[in-house]
């Protein structure tokens, strides 16, 4: 059934007195614990459908047996690094008895709170999510209800919740240092804007490794829109009125995308004129031309972790709750001929 967008949601309470039998006996049609003769278990699911009550699975179980839920939240379902790291969340999660439920906040501050709110209301036991932004002020409704949580991917300062990461900052410094070995000397970074954890470690990698390589040179860094409908055309005059950067450090492989587009209708050819390194190692990297070599984050080990870390402090495994960590992992850094020296 499609309720209406004002449909009130019921209470158990108002099915009870539509159908003129006791909460108790509502209770017993919905979960099937006790035989209600047929005339009666009509009526109740009679006024169930007209009232439009929707119970709480989570919350109640199915025919006496608990329903574990764990909610998901994560930035942007597109991007293939939160796609691998969702289905080894999933994997896990079932393993142990565990479902899923998945929210997608689209890096929307406001989305994210409503979901928080959804998976609180909707009785899951924890959360794993990759936060919007900087700020606690969105997540402090989730620690009034001591909602297990683990951070994945992206972190903020000063929430009591462990996180599952990798190092950003170095690995980005080791991706500059590749570059500055292979003859690029004008590396140029593209990113969205820093109020993103991962971003904004991921600047701060690029511009200690350029400044110690030349103090002498610029930062040469453009910020894009998340989901901006124009920054194919904003990368492409960055890069004109920039012909000095010789490289780029791209911030994930959906920007990657958007400095190929550009690239390529500057007639700029890889890694001839520009060399091209990216974070997430998406699959269509190896069927580029040429392949682009990319910084590989270990998905699969960050979902399972996580989820782990999570039951384990739902079931009260972890004996100090309190005591919150960071998870660091190890990213690789894939070599493929988009980074050649500009010699060859």
């Amino acid at each position: 059934m499609v309720l209406p967008e004002n449909s009130k949601k019921s209470t158990m309470k108002e099915v009870a007195e539509f159908a003129r039998v006791s909460i108790s006996t509502v209770s017993h049609v919905i979960n099937k614990t006790r035989h209600v003769d047929k005339e009666t278990h009509d009526r109740v699911l009679e006024a169930i459908e007209k009232l439009n009550y929707a119970p709480n699975i989570f919350a109640r179980g199915l025919r006496g047996k608990k329903i574990r839920v764990i909610g998901v939240i994560i930035s942007d379902i597109r991007e293939s690094f939160f796609a691998e790291v969702v289905k080894a969340i999933e994997l896990t999660a079932n393993s142990e008895g565990y479902s899923v439920i998945l929210c997608d906040s689209e890096d929307d501050p406001l989305k994210e709170q409503l979901h928080i709110n959804t998976l609180i209301q909707n009785g899951v036991e924890g959360l794993i999510f990759a936060p919007v932004n900087n700020s606690t002020r969105v997540y402090d409704s989730v620690i009034p209800h001591k909602i297990k949580a683990i951070q994945i991917d992206r972190k903020v300062y000063g929430l009591p919740a462990d996180f599952v990461g990798i190092n950003n900052m170095e690995i980005s410094k080791k991706a500059m240092n590749h570059m500055f070995a292979h003859g690029f000397m004008n590396v140029g970074f593209v990113s969205y804007q820093t109020n993103v954890y991962t971003m904004e470690q991921r600047l701060s990698g690029y511009k200690m490794a350029a400044q110690l390589h030349n103090s002498s040179k610029k930062i040469n860094v453009k910020f894009i829109q998340y989901n901006g409908s124009n920054n194919k055309e904003i990368i492409k005059s960055w890069l004109y009125q920039n012909k000095e950067i010789d490289s780029i450090l791209c911030g994930n492989d959906n920007i990657c995308y958007q400095v190929l587009r550009a690239i390529k209708e500057l007639q700029y050819e890889v890694p001839k004129d520009m060399g091209i390194l990216s974070f997430d190692d998406s699959k269509w990297f190896k069927l580029a031309t040429p392949p682009i070599t990319a910084i590989r984050q270990p998905t699969n080990q960050i979902g399972k972790l996580a989820t782990e870390l999570l039951i384990a402090e739902i079931e009260n495994k972890i004996k100090n709750y309190s005591q919150k960590e960071n998870h660091i992992l190890n990213a690789e850094l894939i070599i493929r001929k988009s980074c050649r020296e500009r010699a060859e």
